[in-house]
């Protein structure tokens, strides 16, 4: 991804691959403390040029789109406290809406979990997710944090970051 016109053939892509596939809705997860920072003019024109090229491609394909702005776990937590503010705050700008609703769906936590459990990143969700109606949609329970602690990682993605959905959630099966 060298440029705006390259988010948007990505996104278009996406979309026509999609509704190839009888795809009406999707939600797509953003990475944006590991890739487009620099190139696009910040995150906030990131997100603009992403949420354009979402409503073009809504409007080629029909397929509707939302997004997930994630954080990577092994990011310290004040680059993902600074973003949920960015969520927080840009949420329901017009710049940010596709079609007229909301762009911004999600807030996420990606990222191996082995050594980063969710509780470190509680703060950053409340602050993108209490009061926003974005929802926490953390990935949790695919590999333990630490030995023996998936079911606890889920269990704490649920309770401490208020997940609505779980992305994985494998080991939840481990729970007593």
């Amino acid at each position: 991804l060298r440029d705006e016109s390259d988010l948007h053939r990505l996104v278009c892509e996406v979309a026509e691959d999609a509704k190839a596939s009888g795809v009406r809705w999707m939600e797509l997860a953003l990475s944006m403390l590991s890739f487009c920072a620099h190139r696009f003019g910040g995150q906030r024109e990131t997100l603009r040029i992403v949420m354009r090229a979402a409503e073009k491609a809504e409007q080629v394909t029909g397929v509707g789109m939302g997004f997930v702005v994630a954080v990577e776990r092994m990011f310290p937590v004040e680059q993902a406290e600074e973003l949920a503010h960015l969520v927080r705050t840009c949420v329901d700008d017009d710049d940010m809406k596709i079609c007229g609703r909301r762009g911004i769906v999600g807030f996420g936590l990606h990222g191996s979990e082995e050594g980063f459990p969710p509780e470190p990143f509680a703060k950053a969700f409340s602050i993108a997710c209490d009061g926003t109606g974005v929802m926490s949609v953390p990935h949790a329970g695919e590999i333990a944090p630490h030995p023996g602690q998936g079911a606890k990682s889920v269990r704490d993605a649920y309770q401490l970051l208020k997940a609505k959905r779980i992305a994985h959630g494998v080991l939840a099966a481990d729970d007593d």
